[in-house]
């Protein structure tokens, strides 16, 4: 990701990705 984000859209992301 280019784009920063916050540890909860992290979190959020980590579950899209597995």
């Amino acid at each position: 990701d280019k784009q920063p984000f916050e540890p909860k859209a992290a979190k959020l992301k980590e579950k899209y990705e597995k």
